[in-house]
Parts: C-alpha cells; structure tokens; sequence
C-alpha cells in the first residue's frame, strides 16, 4: 500500500473492497465456530446437570 503526501500530511489510498472481503472471511470463519460452540455448550450443559443430579441424589440412593 502506498502513501500519498498532501499538504505535509501522509494519506493512504483507498483500500478497495478490503473491508468488505474482511467481514465476509471473519463470519465465514466465526459461523462453524460458533456452531460447534453451541453444539458443545449444550451437551457440556446435559452433562452437568445429570452431574448435580447425580451429587444431590447420592444421599438419598
């Protein structure tokens, strides 16, 4: 990238679409991520409850 000079200050030319290119590589990065996520939250979470269930009731067996 080159900088232009204007009145004693540097500028840098337009990116062009860079940004736009940005957004769309960061979701199609995130998405998969976050659905493996959320797939994984929800068993770590059916995990843990029959985890307390299991540390509550082990008095009572």
């Amino acid at each position: 990238m080159t900088a232009i000079r204007t009145n004693g200050r540097l500028r840098s030319r337009p990116r062009g679409g860079m940004a736009t290119l940005e957004v769309v590589m960061t979701i199609a990065v995130m998405l998969p991520v976050a659905g493996a996520l959320l797939f994984t939250g929800i068993k770590i979470c059916a995990a843990l409850y029959q985890t307390i269930g299991t540390l509550v009731s082990w008095p009572f067996l």
